[in-house]
This record gives structure tokens, sequence and C-alpha cells, in this order.
């Protein structure tokens, strides 16, 4: 089908940019999350220790 657009694109090439994507956007989500839980546990010890001062 590519071929027919005129397109001689490399298999292989097309491969190695779909997993380069898929690896990014895992690591991206993987970002995301680790700050989600960051700000989780920091609310929760800040909430503890406020409870201490009191």
């Amino acid at each position: 089908m590519l071929k027919r657009l005129g397109l001689k694109i490399n298999k292989k090439k097309v491969q190695r940019l779909v997993q380069n994507l898929k690896l990014r956007v895992k690591n991206f989500f993987k970002k995301i999350k680790k700050i989600i839980i960051l700000q989780r546990t920091s609310r929760k010890n800040s909430r503890q220790q406020n409870k201490k001062k009191l």
C-alpha cells in the first residue's frame, strides 16, 4: 500500500520509529505516575506532621 502512494519506506525504519514512540509514551506515563504518587505521599506526610504539631 505504501508503495502505491509512491513512498518507499523501510519497514525496519518505521518499526524503529514506532518502538521509539511507544517507549517515549511509556516513560512519559511512568513519570506522570511517579509525580502523582509523590504528590499523594507528600500530602499524607504534611497531614501527619500537622497532626503532630497539634
